[in-house]
């Protein structure tokens, strides 16, 4: 229903119901102890109330994004012009001649999904890393409302060999890189060592392709700036690809840190981002 009616009231109205909607329900539901003990960890001077008050703006902006996933196609096709300014830092006219490919890695940061729907508006071909839901109703909708980016969609449980058949037909790869893999490297973040996925800058360096950080901010209502950041190379100075791997992960995440510090309501986190023992030094049982 939410969906219905925020299919025709058009992205920023969408965004603003959508944000009253998760603004109030959003602290009431259990996730949202996630939610906050991550904000905890990534503002460490915020007082009870303020952290309260931080968690439901996270959540505002959270609802902001529901609001906005039916209206993919004006944001990214009809309207994109307006509502989505690009910032090249890092060259990208050779990924749109298809002489160069990428490897471009996020966060969950304002509306995330329109980093890689930035893509038709730039020019060059994109595959993405998704996780299909487990309700196939609601997977259906999302892929269905997904096909306005203009990308790829790369299930993750099939992720390894179709990232490389993507790479080996000229095209580009994002991935979200701010979640928990529990399988990964340590990497420190706001000060706490956590598991980190480093396969996406291995995958760069033994694939000779670039590794690219970009971040989305929120201008105002449905209105981004997407920043393509110079490429993260290896350090020559590092012994192996793997040491090369987890220093690039490092800096990508030092990024985050920043991102997240100059907005954190931005900052959608509502799994456990830590090892348990990181929130219990700050009290926290999650």
């Amino acid at each position: 229903i939410v969906w219905w009616i925020s299919a025709r009231i058009g992205p920023d109205r969408a965004g603003r119901f959508g944000a009253l909607l998760l603004g109030t329900i959003g602290p009431h539901l259990a996730k949202s102890a996630h939610l906050r003990a991550n904000l905890a960890i990534a503002m460490p001077n915020l007082g009870e109330h303020d952290l309260d008050d931080l968690t439901k703006r996270a959540w505002r902006e959270t609802g902001r994004v529901m609001g906005e996933f039916p209206n993919f196609g004006t944001i990214c096709v009809d309207e994109a012009a307006d509502r989505l300014e690009i910032i090249e830092q890092y060259d990208m006219e050779p990924l749109r001649r298809g002489e160069r490919q990428a490897i471009l890695v996020s966060g969950h940061f304002a509306n995330w999904e329109l980093a890689a729907g930035c893509s038709r508006k730039v020019g060059f071909p994109l595959d993405v890393l998704y996780s299909p839901q487990a309700n196939e109703d609601v997977d259906t909708m999302i892929r269905h409302h997904r096909q306005a980016l203009g990308v790829g969609l790369i299930p993750r449980q099939q992720a390894a060999r179709a990232i490389l058949r993507s790479l080996a037909a000229r095209r580009n790869f994002g991935v979200l890189l701010d979640q928990r893999y529990d399988d990964g490297e340590p990497v420190p973040f706001f000060g706490h060592d956590t598991p980190s996925g480093i396969a996406p800058a291995m995958l760069a360096i033994r694939q000779g392709v670039d590794y690219v950080p970009v971040r989305i901010e929120r201008k105002k209502d449905a209105h981004f700036r997407v920043t393509f950041l110079d490429a993260i190379k290896p350090d020559p100075a590092l012994d192996s690809p793997r040491e090369q791997a987890i220093e690039m992960t490092r800096t990508a995440y030092a990024l985050f840190e920043t991102w997240i510090t100059e907005k954190p309501e931005s900052w959608l986190c509502l799994k456990r981002r830590w090892p348990r023992h990181v929130y219990r030094l700050r009290g926290i049982d999650i």
